[in-house]
């Protein structure tokens, strides 16, 4: 998380992190992002003065920054992790929008005062979206994340 969109140039300068991160994922390295971090797996971060940065490119889509808020406020979210959908709640407040040419899997199904949109994406053992989970809302999903981790773990040894 975070706001790497204001260190956007100390980040991208970082090329050793980045490809670090980038094999790291894609080697099955188990990782959880919310808002910021969503933003910083994808291939740019784009701010409203026309400045590109590029980030890890994990996920093949880009940020850009909007000038009006996106989302505001508590959510209902629908998670798809480890083979089954867990409810839980949420907020999400962002500034920015990521997009995409291809359909990558959706991490969340999102639902406020009757209306639904779906948000975030899920690929090997990364779950990265905008909204900031309430953990204590339903604790299978922080156990099922910490399942996904001891799996990993196990696999290494």
């Amino acid at each position: 998380g975070g706001f790497p969109e204001i260190f956007g140039a100390e980040l991208a300068a970082n090329t050793a992190m980045i490809a670090d991160i980038k094999n790291k994922l894609e080697a099955g390295l188990p990782c959880y992002a919310e808002c910021g971090g969503l933003m910083y797996l994808t291939n740019s971060m784009s701010l409203n003065s026309g400045e590109t940065n590029p980030a890890v490119g994990f996920f093949d889509a880009d940020a850009q920054m909007t000038k009006r808020l996106q989302r505001f406020g508590y959510v209902n979210i629908a998670a798809y992790l480890c083979g089954k959908t867990i409810e839980i709640r949420g907020h999400e407040f962002h500034h920015s929008l990521v997009t995409t040419t291809e359909a990558l899997p959706t991490a969340y199904v999102i639902s406020k005062k009757g209306k639904t949109w779906t948000c975030g994406y899920r690929q090997k053992n990364v779950l990265a979206g905008y909204p900031h989970i309430h953990f204590y809302s339903n604790p299978l999903f922080l156990t099922s994340l910490l399942n996904v981790v001891l799996e990993y773990q196990a696999g290494q040894a």
